[in-house]
């Protein structure tokens, strides 16, 4: 079935408080292809095409937007070419978000707001900005996904905590995975490698620290340093294997503010082989 929205001030499909299941169909056009909101009876969105969302306002332009406690499952599609994000999660919502091919979309593959969920299985490749990426207070988990080939970072997290684990992460332009203010994600046994910038970068703004703990993790062929730390943070890493990047393989600095308060614990890693020395503090 094809269902094309020509009217880019509503969505292709709106769900509310409906079990519906939506299968192998072709969706595209309308401010949104797919907006989910309220629903409490967990519809299925399975192996359809949903593509070409437009962007005519705030909150338009995603190929599949989840809201205001929505639970849902969103599984084996193809979402692309969406004029903003791939899928939108947003405002308390909570979907399981497994099994799809999320690519060329004009920003983030998916992009998760003040909400939880599960974000497992996927291929993310060849969006505009980030691959993922958590803001304002979200705790999802991020399990077993190839992230890869996006404009910036495969993952980037601000002011959330975040379950980041299992997951290969790769050839993107930026960071393999970046943090930023307020971040505090639990990093383990993801593979990152062959990003243009960082494998991994801990920032900080001027007044929030970033904290974390990244271990297990295996870091290689970065073109830049594997972990670049601003001394500020709080955060832990160790038992990673960190070898073969372009510069260093740890680097740490103090960048605008400095509290006794904070530190950063590294301990436990095989760091070797990395073009420059292996640390720097």
């Amino acid at each position: 079935m094809t269902l094309k929205q020509e009217d880019e001030k509503n969505p292709c499909v709106d769900i509310s408080n409906s079990g519906i299941r939506i299968e192998e169909c072709n969706i595209s056009g309308g401010k949104n292809c797919i907006t989910i909101l309220v629903v409490k009876s967990a519809p299925i969105i399975k192996n359809n095409w949903i593509h070409h969302a437009k962007i005519n306002e705030t909150l338009a332009g995603s190929g599949i937007y989840i809201c205001e406690n929505a639970n849902c499952t969103i599984e084996q599609n193809k979402i692309f070419e969406n004029e903003y994000y791939g899928v939108l999660v947003y405002s308390n919502a909570n979907p399981k978000v497994c099994n799809n091919q999320i690519y060329k979309n004009k920003y983030n593959g998916i992009h998760i707001e003040n909400s939880k969920g599960v974000i497992e299985q996927n291929e993310i490749f060849h969006n505009g900005s980030s691959g993922i990426s958590a803001w304002s207070n979200t705790d999802p988990i991020i399990h077993n996904n190839r992230i890869h080939k996006n404009k910036s970072c495969g993952i980037h997290i601000e002011n959330s905590k975040t379950t980041i684990e299992q997951n290969e992460n790769f050839q993107n332009e930026k960071h393999g995975i970046s943090l930023d203010s307020g971040a505090d994600p639990s990093v383990y046994n993801n593979r990152t490698y062959k990003n243009k910038n960082n494998g991994f970068f801990i920032n900080i703004c001027l007044f929030e620290s970033t904290k974390g703990s990244f271990k297990q993790n295996e870091i290689f062929q970065n073109e830049w340093n594997e972990f670049s730390a601003d001394i500020s943070a709080n955060s832990i890493i160790c038992n990673n294997q960190i070898y073969k990047n372009k510069k260093l393989g740890i680097s740490l600095f103090n960048n605008f503010i400095k509290h006794e308060e904070n530190y950063i614990t590294v301990e436990n890693n095989h760091v070797y082989e990395n073009t420059q020395e292996n640390k720097e503090t």
